[in-house]
């Protein structure tokens, strides 16, 4: 027996945050649609903001401080370069806010927010709900380039049992395909926020979540306790998709080779399977233009080459 009664039709994907080098990304994100076999809308939630942390690059351009980008240019690219079917730039001041009351992490969830925001209004005026909506970021090098029709192939073949087994026996479709971190600075277990994947249902309860949790760092008297400063946003991201009652996965899922099909089923061998989901970040203040004429993104040589220069880059912390 399915689990879904339908067959996908509409994927969402849902951008957050700090914009950093989207411009070397959205071509890429562009053949990945392209990639689909099924309808796939760009939802856009950005702001001004460019803060960089960890950074050698960054310490060497001296771009210690925040930085702020053109709005309006901000904005054209999200509707033309990205073609957004909604797009939104958060004000200066919800930033500037929560960093006043110590929990300038809330930024994160905010945009997260505002971008299942978008979403959600969209399905609302059209009379429609998506099938799958996936959560991610500007600066992130996603692959394989088919990685979506990986999942829409998955949610119309996945069945109910399976699909109960993998996910905790969801009773509202509230589902949610993402990867458990563990923290060493909190000493608390939290949930990758680099690709989440859930129904419609899933990602409005979370961003619903996530909204108790900034409120709870702003208004004194909230109706829940103002815990999320204490976390960091792995934690508090695990938090709210717990409270609101979403049924996680404990990994991503991987493809078995011997059908290219997306599964959780532990009895392919591990010498049949390949990796659902493979990504890197990239940094605007890396040389992109040298970067990118030597291994474009769209390279099955990217993600790898992508993080070395990553890790090169990154700023240890010593605790």
């Amino acid at each position: 027996m399915k689990k879904f009664a339908h067959k996908c039709q509409r994927i969402a994907v849902c951008f957050y945050g700090q914009y950093r080098a989207g411009d070397y990304l959205s071509a890429y994100f562009r053949e990945m649609v392209e990639a689909t076999g099924c309808t796939v809308d760009f939802f856009c939630s950005s702001k001004r903001i460019a803060t960089y942390e960890f950074s050698k690059s960054a310490e060497a351009q001296g771009k210690n401080a925040a930085e702020y980008v053109d709005g309006g240019d901000l904005e054209s690219k999200l509707w033309h370069n990205w073609q957004a079917k909604s797009v939104n730039i958060i004000p200066d001041e919800v930033d500037k806010t929560f960093a006043e009351r110590d929990c300038p992490r809330n930024g994160i969830f905010y945009s997260m927010s505002d971008s299942i925001r978008l979403k959600t209004e969209h399905e609302n005026a059209n009379h429609f709900v998506y099938d799958i909506v996936v959560l991610t970021r500007y600066d992130v090098l996603l692959s394989p380039v088919n990685l979506w029709d990986y999942l829409r192939r998955w949610y119309n073949s996945i069945e109910l049992v399976e699909f109960e087994q993998t996910m905790g026996y969801p009773l509202y479709n509230n589902w949610l395909i993402t990867q458990p971190l563990y923290s060493k600075d909190w000493g608390t277990w939290g949930l990758q926020d680099i690709v989440l994947v859930g129904s419609s249902y899933s990602m409005d309860a979370l961003a619903t979540e996530l909204q108790f949790l900034m409120y709870g760092n702003l208004e004194q008297f909230a109706t829940k306790s103002p815990i999320a400063h204490t976390m960091c946003g792995h934690t508090s991201l695990f938090h709210a998709a717990r409270q609101a009652g979403l049924c996680c996965t404990t990994k991503y899922p991987f493809v078995d080779i011997r059908n290219d099909s997306l599964t959780y089923d532990e009895t392919v061998p591990k010498n049949k399977r390949k990796p659902w989901l493979e990504f890197s970040l990239l940094r605007d203040t890396w040389d992109l233009d040298k970067l990118t004429a030597e291994v474009p993104v769209n390279s099955h040589k990217a993600v790898r080459f992508y993080t070395k220069q990553w890790v090169s880059d990154r700023i240890k912390i010593k605790l």
